[in-house]
């Protein structure tokens, strides 16, 4: 028989879809027995077919409710029809955990973007710029070994005289520091080779590229600080003109500079020699202008790199500037330090190996970059861009 309420065939005294009560037809009249008559008695009244009530549609991502027949001796549950004027809601997702498509914001494992900085920083180019730069540091210690009790026997020796005591230990800090540094930086390049070396931890450790940004924003600060000091020193000294006492004292740092040099410069007086000093002026002025962009462009690029490796997508915002400018300064150092080479002198010897060292560990870690960038675009990325 079909059920009063969702029209559906079934069988028994519930329906066991809907749960409703079904009405039994009444016992067959056995056979020789006669059912009185009742003459002009009105039929009875039937009850109007009931509409089956419409199904209403779960929401995009809900479970349709389920029917459960009745358990024996218990009381079907009703089933109740939405109110009138209610609407379900649409668009509704449960959680995400419901779906079983969750994802975290940082995928965990070794990403297609954390294997590429993996691989460069085990890279055979990453290496060598790493043991270029170890054999620099040895050199440097080698150097300080010679050059720090000479340093400290012409303290003693010219104790009290106030110009030569100055740049005397003005030579020691600045040795000191360098010296500081290098050991700092050099021990951020082999934790970076360790880190990627290490494939049981999924992320790589970002301590060597923090170790980096900060001496870049310590550069910035002091870079912006001199141009500060070199535009200041322009104006008065072009207000100044060769009147002034700012200028003999900057043609003379002008000479010292060139003296330095072993190819004799003769210097023109006047006009010319204060012409000369405002272009000179400039020329330091837009050197370390674009040393100030290399430095920024460089913070930009090491935030790109730790961002690659805490988040595990791909992205190539790194900057081509620092690349170029890198490999072009690696190529300076690297003729400089040919010529010195080809001196002979033992601390010629010692500047000449440095100068090269230095050359080829920049041409090593531009190579790096250049492999970044286009490696993080094949992954699909331009300009942080994921490209469809």
């Amino acid at each position: 028989m079909l059920c009063p309420n969702c029209g559906k065939e079934t069988a028994g005294k519930f329906c066991p879809y809907c749960g409703t009560a079904m009405h039994t037809e009444n016992p067959a009249v056995p056979s020789g027995a006669s059912t009185p008559r009742k003459q002009n008695a009105p039929a009875a009244p039937q009850a109007p077919a009931q509409t089956p009530a419409p199904a209403v549609s779960p929401a995009p991502g809900q479970t349709p409710p389920q029917s459960y027949a009745p358990a024996a001796g218990r009381t079907p549950t009703q089933s109740y029809a939405p109110a009138p004027g209610y609407t379900p809601q649409q668009g509704y997702n449960p959680a995400p955990q419901a779906q079983g498509s969750y994802m975290p914001q940082s995928p965990l494992g070794n990403t297609p973007a954390r294997q590429l900085i993996r691989r460069l920083a085990t890279s055979p180019a990453y290496v060598i710029a790493v043991l270029a730069f170890t054999i620099q540091f040895v050199l440097f210690v080698i150097r300080g070994v010679d050059m720090i009790p000479v340093y400290l026997d012409s303290l003693k020796y010219y104790r009290g005289v106030s110009t030569i005591e100055t740049r005397i230990i003005t030579n020691l800090i600045s040795f000191s520091l360098s010296g500081l540094v290098s050991l700092i930086m050099l021990i951020a390049l082999w934790v970076n080779f360790g880190s990627a070396a290490n494939k049981r931890n999924a992320q790589m450790c970002t301590g060597g590229l923090t170790t980096f940004k900060v001496f870049s924003v310590l550069s910035v600060i002091l870079l912006a600080l001199l141009i500060v000091v070199l535009v200041i020193l322009t104006v008065v000294l072009l207000i100044s003109g060769q009147n002034g006492d700012l200028f003999p004292e900057i043609s003379r740092i002008f000479r010292d500079m060139l003296a330095q040099f072993p190819v004799d410069v003769e210097l023109p007086a006047g006009n010319l020699l204060f012409t000369a000093v405002i272009i000179f002026m400039i020329v330091i002025l837009t050197i370390v202008v674009l040393a100030l962009i290399y430095y920024v462009l460089t913070i930009k690029s090491l935030n790109t790199a730790k961002r690659v490796i805490t988040g595990g997508y791909p992205d190539d915002r790194v900057s081509a500037f620092v690349g170029v400018c890198t490999i072009l300064s690696a190529l300076l150092i690297g003729a400089s330090g040919v010529s010195a080479l080809l001196e002979g002198s033992r601390l010629n010897l010692f500047n000449g190996a440095n100068s090269l060292l230095s050359a080829v560990s920049g041409i090593c870690f531009a190579v790096v970059l250049f492999k970044f960038r286009s490696g993080m675009r094949q992954l699909g990325v331009y300009k942080g861009v994921r490209q469809r």
